[in-house]
């Protein structure tokens, strides 16, 4: 569980949780740093919310199970955040981007 008082989740944080299946990022949180899921090979879903602005370098790589991050604010809100180098490079093409008014691919995020 991150605590509510968090508003950034720095560098590596979760980095190799080979356990680790769904992730829920609490409201509070506007940055995610670089390959803070990166090796989370059993993670499957993040929930990301809307106040996010930035996602770091290799934040979701090797991340071969995720299918679905649930963003908590509109498509067009979703394409405005700072994604790091390689975001089509590290998600997977069977990646769904679900916001509040719609679906992505990886690809059109």
């Amino acid at each position: 569980t991150i605590p509510s008082s968090v508003t950034a989740i720095g560098e590596y944080a979760f980095y190799g949780c080979t356990s680790l299946t769904s992730v829920t990022i609490p409201e509070g949180v506007t940055a995610i740093g670089n390959s803070v899921f990166s090796g989370c090979t059993s993670l499957t879903s993040v929930t990301i919310p809307k106040g996010v602005t930035a996602i770091g370098d290799s934040a979701f790589y090797d991340c071969s199970n995720l299918t679905t991050i649930h963003f908590a604010g509109a498509t067009e809100q979703w394409k405005t955040i700072e994604k790091g180098e390689g975001w089509n490079e590290w998600t997977s093409s069977s990646l769904k981007i679900i916001c509040t008014n719609g679906e992505l691919s990886s690809s059109e995020a």
